[in-house]
């Protein structure tokens, strides 16, 4: 059955009507049905807490709107990376059920890289590693496979994607491959390290994350 047309379509950022409260409600509904196909999207407990410890940390909401609906959402966070540049990290989004198949995902993407700033180096989001629709979607958008991971209350691996936003050499390219016989050894789905990764690759991460850590305190300098 063919989806009617949507009308007076808006895209908006910080839309000021949208509550922290329509918004997680917004959110969980419309990953409530993943769960009948086994994968219970980390999305789909976002409480009204969790947006708001977002807007603290300066996350950018753009909404998508039709005849005065709401019908979509993508949430973008900007963080620093190395050497004083940054990143946009897309931790939700998320279409109305009704109305998936229309371009709504595809433009607040778009929307989302357009109020990037300049000297952002690249984009990456993640899915459920078991979601082709979700990686077919990314991949029209000039998403490529970046790494596998898995999050904390979980109970999927999740498959990491990333579009660079400025020219780079893409070595990272070869770190899937890598990634995806590492994580499985090292991190269970839901987060929680294996035997192998408590002894490896926890203290590994430790090391990095001090390291990168000095690193972005230079360049704040």
């Amino acid at each position: 059955m063919q989806k009617p047309e949507l009308k007076n379509k808006i895209l908006s950022v910080d839309d000021e009507s949208l509550s922290d409260e329509l918004i997680s409600a917004f959110i969980r509904k419309n990953f409530e049905p993943s769960k009948t196909s086994g994968i219970v999207y980390t999305a789909a407990r976002t409480s009204t807490q969790d947006i708001s410890r977002l807007r603290r940390l300066g996350a950018k909401i753009i909404s998508a709107k039709a005849d005065g609906k709401l019908v979509g959402l993508h949430i973008m966070l900007i963080s620093p990376c190395l050497f004083g540049k940054k990143r946009i990290f897309c931790p939700i989004r998320c279409v109305d059920d009704s109305c998936r198949g229309q371009g709504i995902g595809a433009d607040m993407f778009r929307k989302a890289e357009s109020i990037a700033t300049a000297d952002c180096l690249y984009s990456f989001i993640s899915t459920a590693f078991s979601s082709p629709e979700n990686k077919k979607a990314l991949e029209k958008l000039g998403y490529r496979k970046w790494r596998i991971a898995s999050w904390d209350d979980s109970n999927y691996y999740s498959v990491v994607y990333r579009k660079d936003l400025s020219p780079s050499i893409k070595l990272w390219r070869l770190a899937y491959p890598f990634s995806r016989l590492l994580c499985p050894l090292c991190k269970n789905a839901d987060g929680s390290f294996t035997f192998f990764g408590k002894i490896f690759w926890r203290p590994i991460l430790a090391i990095l994350k001090c390291a990168h850590s000095k690193i972005r305190n230079k360049c704040k300098v």
